[in-house]
């Protein structure tokens, strides 16, 4: 997997302007990411628009699988304002 900051940060404006237009024009779609997602990230790419992640290292590289994806839920819900 290519670090984060290589893969996401440039897709970063993309991002935000697809969540611009998809709020705008009240479409029913998602915006997903997949590839650098961790508890770090989530953030990132939640506040520039994606309601979508795939996240596998982030998952199934972590003993507790459990613990991780209500990790990944947190950092999701910390920027949405909501739990």
């Amino acid at each position: 997997a290519r670090p984060f900051s290589l893969t996401i940060f440039p897709a970063l404006p993309k991002l935000r302007r697809a969540g611009k237009m998809v709020r705008e024009k009240g479409l029913a779609l998602d915006l997903g990411v997949d590839g650098g997602i961790s508890v770090e990230t989530v953030p990132w790419v939640v506040g520039a628009g994606a309601n979508l992640l795939v996240a596998g290292t982030a998952i199934y590289g972590q003993r507790d699988r459990v613990l991780a994806i209500r990790r990944l839920r947190e950092a999701a819900c910390s920027i949405l304002g909501s739990a």
